[in-house]
């Protein structure tokens, strides 16, 4: 017996995907409650970000002037060098999400104020941008830390006495 169901249980059924070209005033009024609750903590997350960023690269400028003070050698110098670049490049990498998020929210504002496609459409590319990017920054931290245990391994094994 066929019930019209598909043996698929991540597609959805036939009567819960709307008609193109149609629009229910239920569900503007449900998509607009949802991103109006959505909003506050999008806000949150990017203050956060941005925040988290600029402590970073503050910690990367602490470094310099640590290094700067440090009473070592050039390869004490090195590794505070080393250091303060990668937290001042972390600070400038992790403040973009903040940003793409602060964004995202203002879209949001806009969609509350004029419930229209094309508001909600761009409130959904400026969150399919920070997706992007986070996407992406988290496949280059992957692929870095790949190389860097790969490095670490190599140097360690050359190192080893015979």
């Amino acid at each position: 017996m066929d019930t019209g169901q598909s043996d698929n249980p991540f597609m959805p059924s036939a009567a819960a995907v709307p008609a193109a070209g149609t629009d229910s005033a239920a569900g503007n009024e449900q998509t607009l409650l949802l991103l109006k609750q959505t909003r506050p903590w999008v806000f949150a997350m990017g203050i956060l970000g941005l925040i988290f960023g600029v402590l970073v690269a503050i910690g990367g400028l602490a470094m310099v002037f640590v290094g700067a003070a440090a009473d070592g050698g050039p390869m004490e110098m090195g590794m505070f060098v080393g250091m303060a670049v990668m937290y001042l490049l972390l600070g400038v990498l992790y403040f973009f999400p903040g940003m793409y998020l602060i964004s995202y929210g203002r879209r949001i504002g806009d969609y509350m104020v004029d419930a229209s496609h094309e508001n909600l459409n761009a409130a959904l590319k400026s969150q399919k941008s920070f997706w992007k990017f986070v996407g992406m920054m988290v496949i280059v931290i992957f692929v870095l830390y790949v190389a860097a245990i790969v490095v670490a391994t190599v140097v360690g094994v050359a190192a080893a006495p015979n």
